[in-house]
């Protein structure tokens, strides 16, 4: 009788356990980096496919570029002060997490003086960072932080059966895994308890 309540507690921690594993991510994905400038000059630094750790590190003669699992992380690798134009930095594209959900917020780090998140832009798979007019020297970075929508799904009116449909900022907000596996382990100890009293009558 221990054993079977044993078992079922050791279920329930076992999903509470896993709760904390169901997030998305970029490792394993294949992004594209670029550097532009708003005179139209746009160069590829490389299509990497993410990784945990610096295995898929771009650089350019003034900064590298590392992917991390929702990071976007610049780090500067000599002195330069950036052109003084509308736009003069990187753009990481082909974002997606691997539950399909599209970028919905992107905050940042930095130790650069004059970096703010107005320099940020981005969209459902892209991000952009401007550099323009920044002093920067070795040791500077940006830190950028990728926020998803969870799992897919398909904005209203974009499905087959109709045209597309402006939805402005309604976006779906993902149900959180924590909850679900609470409310899973919650159910699986009622039904180990409902269980165990039926024996004991």
């Amino acid at each position: 009788m221990k054993n079977k309540l044993f078992s079922t507690l050791g279920a329930v921690v076992l999903f509470f356990g896993m709760s904390g594993m169901a997030q998305g991510t970029l490792i394993g994905d294949t992004v594209t980096i670029q550097r532009s400038m708003s005179t139209g000059f746009v160069s590829t630094m490389g299509t990497p496919v993410v990784t945990a750790g610096i295995g898929d590190r771009v650089s350019w003669i003034y900064f590298s570029i590392d992917m991390e699992a929702d990071q976007v992380q610049v780090n500067f690798l000599r002195n330069v002060t950036f052109g003084n134009m509308d736009f003069y930095g990187v753009e990481v594209s082909d974002l997606d997490d691997d539950t399909g959900g599209l970028l919905t917020d992107v905050t940042t780090d930095s130790n650069v003086t004059g970096w703010d998140d107005s320099r940020i832009v981005f969209g459902d798979d892209f991000v952009n960072l401007n550099f323009a007019g920044l002093s920067v020297g070795s040791g500077s970075f940006i830190s950028a932080t990728l926020g998803f929508t969870g799992g897919d799904f398909v904005p209203i009116g974009q499905g087959e059966d109709g045209p597309p449909v402006d939805i402005g900022d309604d976006i779906q907000t993902p149900v959180p895994e924590p909850a679900t596996m609470f409310l899973f382990g919650v159910g699986l100890a009622g039904f180990a308890g409902y269980g165990r009293k039926k024996i004991l009558k």
